[in-house]
């Protein structure tokens, strides 16, 4: 400006000089425009430059238009608005021609730029954020972009605001495009949090929360505590065990105040009975001790407690825990009356059994026929003469009802020639047994026996059964009769004895037992003929010679009948020819064609019952006979053409078996013969094809066109299908698909040598003639283009703008500060980072970045901290440490599932909301299990100590057997897992366990059948008996008429000692043995008895009863499970013996 000045300071100083030195006839003002042209921007001033002569001149500018530029006196030209316009300059001076000129003036459009708002927070975009720029207010998008164009250059100020976000202010120098990340913090507020004794909250203290955050705040009493109330912002809410402020945008306090439990004590009675509380109140605090007292009404006992206490102790002490409901448990008294007859013959007894206290008993003696009722006595005591005897019940009681019975006279007497035994007047008991003895003198025998005068017949012995009256018994004897025998014939055929054999013998028929027995007596002395004949079988015929008593052995055979069996040409019958067959028996035969042949017909006794293949006859009572017919198969040769233009075939049809057949096939023009197949499988390559007739047959006569060749193929980069020479049916298509490999696409298709074009596949329709085709690959390129959500970057290595197929590309996500990297999406997946890129494509990757927090979790039961637990979370196991915790970090935003478990514990499964770093309190509960028992079979015992046991209780299990039982084992899902009746164990689980009992084994005890002759041996045998048997004691009886017992030995192998006692006068052997355990399931002999003979004939040695500690038994037998010294009488068989005596 200053030069400017200058300038025209000396034009003026010049053009003075002139007019004061020269003397013109007319003056002119020189005016030079230095800038005609000026252009300038909206707002930027430029002086105009110029000389003037004379340097007085005036010089005056005015702007053609001002709305675009203005001009100052001094020439100083200012933009106003874009457009063109001219600057006038008058130049002036008295007595001067006034000069005008003109200066173009431009003025430009000022430059403007694009700025771009980015707003986020700490969670991503922020959408809605208002943004005040350059005099505009913008509300962000989804992106959280709020862009402002045509913004001057210059510093700019910004102001970004959002409900529950701090304002963002600032400035910003616009120099051109401009891009603004702007992250908003929310407000946070504070809710105080605290917690009065007896518990805690938490979180607690001052708890920073986001602006719109939820947060969650639980109240956990300590034990024996509970939570009284909640008060929020001085208002109470309650005694709720957790609170959650939603959407908080403002502080508060929350307090949690908790009082000592208390709890109720309810009794119950079942029965008569009451129950008193030391101390009684309503309520007792957690804790607190109380002694329960059971006391029952008289009569009544008390049982037991049960509800939330258990046991029989009186008094008990129950401690207060929790609300509590205890039940005492009265039972009447009961009592037994007991009342038996004395003797039990005597009479009948009502009126005994089981009575409460207080009940009337009426009990009532009823005598037999022949008794007469005495007394009651208890204990030896007579107690009433009544036979109807009531009193009341208040205890046990055994009571005996004497009968006594009514005696009678039976008067015995002998003729001459023998005598009777007992004679004379002999008393008997009523309803008692009396045997007499009669015995004939030498050289008699008994005549007759009459009993009250009636006669019985002769008989050595006569027993009067049930007395109940006087009787008379009188015996005669006559001189002997000639001796007679008994004649036993044994049937049997050669399976065994036969039942129902008819035996003719001594004038008399009989029919066999089920052993074959016929049994004749009072045969005399001679030669004597028999018959034994049954249906089916051939008759038996012989003499026997009876000179004592005999047993005659017969052995019948059965009748056979004759089966002819024929069969004709062409296969066989099996069995052939004459079958002998037993009367009643079956017989089958088989019946098989020779090969080629087929079964015509088979006729049984000359009637046609079809062509079967097997006959039964069943039930042979006759002769029969059985013929088999066969006739020769037929086949059927079907043939055919393949195709049925390729040619014709001659030769099919039917056919006998064993004829030759002749198949010729002819290919028709432009075709070919291949071979015959049969089910696809060749058989000839002869068109003329001959073979013998043995099966139906469908044969196929194949014919093929001609060929021509097709090559094709492929350079680097692919490949094409089907490739090399590929052979053309003639008037057949072929199809070639091109297929580039991977990274390559198809360049050029060539058909005998013509291009057709980058095609992936071409036919070759109705082929003629042979033919080319030629293909041609090129390799592909790539862009590969990355992505962010959230905050953070993406590297590649190598960064390139193109990549070729098949080239890796190594890609890293870098998380920024308070974010973790999630996973790829896009053209990548997965959470591998870095992680590689296969080029194989135009690639988009994006990478996801997430916020991250800590989450920490608590966890207790009812006794505190709970260490070792497991926390499944967030893909991660940890175990508690001691205080009960497991952290998790880098966890992200969102509802996620977690569960607590521990061995003895159930399972804790939720979700947490992880929306910040949170704290998750756990309760875990421990397990309870149910031990269930029974036992098997129910009748068998009792099983105890089954019900409802926490986890890690002690289970303790008895198993009792009933009276004819014994324990075998405890089993579960049928498997042994004791064999102790006591059975114990930690609960960990639920189970089923059964006590399995078994009936005490019921073994056999018999004594062997034998023969002998004058001295002999008889062996007692024990088998089936389960246990080891340690000892066994028994009775024996025997006829003294017929035996005498010389000695008793036990069997060496037992290794017992023996003690017994022998009384022939009565017929009884007392036997008792013992020692270690013998195994006695099998036969086994235990003991020998050596005898002799008195009289010949038939007898039984068996067993009989004795009375052991005031009990009748018939044996008894120790098992070793038992004391030594117990013994037992279980149900054991007893199976006599029979001696016959020669």
């Amino acid at each position: 400006m200053k030069k400017i000045l200058f300038v025209l300071l000396l034009s003026l100083v010049f053009l003075a000089i002139i007019t004061t030195q020269g003397c013109f006839l007319f003056r002119v003002i020189k005016l030079d425009i230095v800038t005609k042209n000026i252009s300038l921007s909206i707002g930027e001033s430029k002086t105009i430059q110029l000389t003037v002569k004379p340097i007085d001149t005036t010089l005056k500018f005015t702007s053609k238009n001002t709305s675009i530029a203005t001009v100052s006196d001094s020439g100083t030209v200012t933009g106003i608005s874009a457009g063109e316009t001219e600057i006038e300059i008058e130049a002036s001076k008295d007595k001067y021609k006034t000069v005008t000129k003109t200066v173009s003036v431009t003025v430009l459009a000022p430059s403007t730029y694009t700025v771009t708002f980015s707003v986020s927070d700490n969670q991503g975009a922020v959408q809605g954020a208002n943004v005040a720029f350059n005099g505009e207010n913008k509300s962000t998008d989804a992106q959280g972009k709020a862009v402002f164009t045509e913004v001057l250059a210059g510093s700019k100020a910004y102001t970004v605001s959002k409900e529950g976000y701090n304002n963002a202010s600032g400035n910003i120098n616009v120099d051109g495009d401009e891009n603004v990340d702007i992250t908003l913090t929310k407000k946070t507020y504070t809710i105080a949090a605290t917690a009065g004794a007896g518990g805690s909250i938490g979180p607690s203290g001052e708890v920073e929360v986001s602006y719109g955050d939820s947060i969650t705040f639980s109240i956990l009493p300590d034990d024996s505590y509970t939570i009284e109330d909640v008060i929020s912002d001085g208002v109470t809410i309650g005694p709720v065990d957790n609170y959650t402020y939603t959407k908080v945008t403002s502080d508060h306090t929350i307090h949690a105040a908790f009082r000592l439990k208390t709890y109720t004590l309810t009794t119950n009675t079942v029965g008569q009975g009451t129950v008193t509380k030391n101390p009684s109140k309503p309520t007792y605090d957690h804790g607190e001790e109380v002694e329960l007292t059971a006391t029952p009404d008289e009569g009544w006992s008390f049982v037991g407690w049960s509800g939330d206490l258990s046991g029989t102790a009186n008094p008990a002490n129950i401690a207060m825990d929790s609300n509590k409901t205890v039940t005492a448990t009265f039972t009447i008294k009961k009592y037994t009356i007991a009342a038996s007859a004395n003797p039990p013959a005597g009479g009948t007894i009502t009126g005994a059994g089981s009575y409460d206290h207080g009940d009337t008993v009426d009990l009532v003696a009823a005598a037999n026929e022949g008794y007469e009722f005495v007394n009651w006595t208890e204990n030896g005591v007579q107690v009433s003469t009544n036979a109807a005897y009531s009193f009341m019940a208040t205890a046990n009681r055994t009571l005996v009802a004497n009968f006594r019975l009514k005696t009678y006279t039976i008067t015995a007497t002998a003729g001459a020639g023998g005598s009777i035994n007992p004679s004379g007047d002999v008393s008997v008991n009523h309803g008692d047994d009396q045997e007499f003895a009669i015995t004939p003198g030498e050289g008699y025998n008994v005549e007759d026996v009459l009993v009250d005068g009636e006669s019985v017949g002769p008989r050595t012995s006569y027993t009067f059964t049930g007395v109940a009256a006087d009787h008379t018994i009188h015996a005669s004897f006559s001189l002997l009769p000639p001796p007679t025998y008994t004649v036993t014939f044994n049937v049997s055929d050669n399976q065994g004895a036969v039942q129902g054999a008819s035996v003719t013998f001594y004038g008399e028929t009989k029919a066999t037992d089920v052993q074959g027995k016929a049994v004749f007596t009072g045969v005399l002395a001679g030669n004597r003929a028999y018959t034994v004949s049954k249906t089916g079988y051939n008759n038996a015929t012989g003499n026997v010679n009876v000179d004592g008593d005999e047993t005659v052995n017969v052995i019948l055979t059965k009748k056979t009948y004759t089966i002819t069996a024929t069969a004709g040409a062409g296969g066989n019958i099996n069995p052939a020819g004459s079958v002998q067959v037993e009367h009643g028996s079956n017989r089958l035969f088989n019946i098989t064609p020779n090969t080629g042949y087929e079964i015509e017909d088979v006729k049984v006794d000359g009637v046609s019952i079809g062509a079967v293949s097997t006959y039964n006859f069943t039930n042979v009572t006759t002769n029969h006979t059985i013929h088999a017919t066969f006739q020769l198969k037929s086949y059927t040769i079907v043939v055919s053409a393949n195709p049925p233009a390729g040619g014709s075939v001659s030769g099919g049809g039917n056919y006998t078996h064993g004829d030759t057949v002749n198949l010729v096939a002819a290919a028709n023009e432009g075709y070919e013969f291949v071979n015959w197949t049969e089910n696809g499988v060749q058989v000839s390559t002869n068109a003329a094809y001959s073979f013998t007739a043995t099966a139906n047959r469908t044969l196929v006569a194949n014919f093929r066109l001609k060929t021509y060749t097709i090559t094709a193929t492929a350079g680097t980069g692919g490949s094409i299908n089907p490739a090399g020479s590929v052979n053309v049916t003639h008037g057949s298509n072929q199809s070639f698909t091109i297929t580039p490999d991977t990274g390559y696409d198809i360049e050029d298709v060539k058909v005998d040598g013509v291009s057709i074009g980058a095609v992936s596949s071409y036919t070759f329709n109705n082929v003629t003639a042979s033919h080319t085709i030629s293909v041609t690959f090129k390799l592909k390129t790539y862009s590969l283009t990355t992505n962010v959500i959230g905050q953070g970057t993406v590297t590649k290595n190598p960064d390139k703008a193109t990549y070729t197929h098949g080239e890796v590309v190594q890609l890293t996500a870098n998380p920024s500060a308070g974010w973790a990297f999630d996973t790829w999406s896009g053209d990548l997946s997965g959470s591998a980072n870095p992680a590689n890129l296969t080029m194989n494509g135009n690639k988009t990757v994006t990478a996801d970045f997430v916020r991250v927090y800590t989450v920490t979790f608590n966890v207790s039961d009812n006794q505190g901290k709970v260490q070792g637990a497991n926390v499944a979370f967030n893909g991660e196991n940890k175990s508690t440490d001691a205080q009960g915790k497991a952290v998790f970090t880098n966890v992200q935003s969102g509802t996620r599932s977690y569960t607590i478990s521990k061995t003895g514990y159930n399972n804790v499964t939720d979700n947490v909301n992880v929306d910040g770093d949170k704290t998750v309190d756990i309760i875990l509960t421990k397990k309870t299990y149910t031990i269930a028992v029974s036992a098997n079979p129910a009748a068998g015992g009792t099983a105890a100590g089954g019900g409802v046991y926490t986890h890690g209780d002690t289970v303790n299990l008895s198993a009792t057997p009933k009276e004819g039982y014994r324990f075998v084992n405890w089993t579960e899902n049928g498997a042994q897992v004791s064999t102790n009746a006591s059975y114990s164990f930690t609960a960990t689980k639920n189970r089923t366990l059964v006590a399995n009992f078994t009936t005490i084994s019921k073994g056999t005890i018999q004594i062997n059948n034998t023969t002998m002759d004058g001295f002999g041996q008889i062996d007692i045998y024990a088998e089936d008996f389960e246990f080891g048997v340690t000892a066994i004691e028994y009775v024996l009886s025997f006829d003294t008429t017929k035996l005498s017992v010389l000695a008793m030995s036990n069997d060496a192998g037992l290794g017992w000692p023996l003690a017994n006692m022998i009384r022939n006068t009565d017929g009884i052997i007392h036997f008792i043995a013992g020692g270690q355990p013998v195994n006695l399931a099998g036969r086994t002999k235990i003991a020998t008895i050596v005898v002799s003979e008195i009289s010949s004939g038939s007898t039984t040695i068996g067993f009989t009863s004795y009375v052991y500690n005031d009990s009748p038994v018939e044996t008894a037998v120790a098992d070793d499970s038992q004391p030594p010294q117990e013994i037992r009488s279980p149900n054991i068989t007893l199976i006599p013996g029979t001696i016959t005596i020669n």
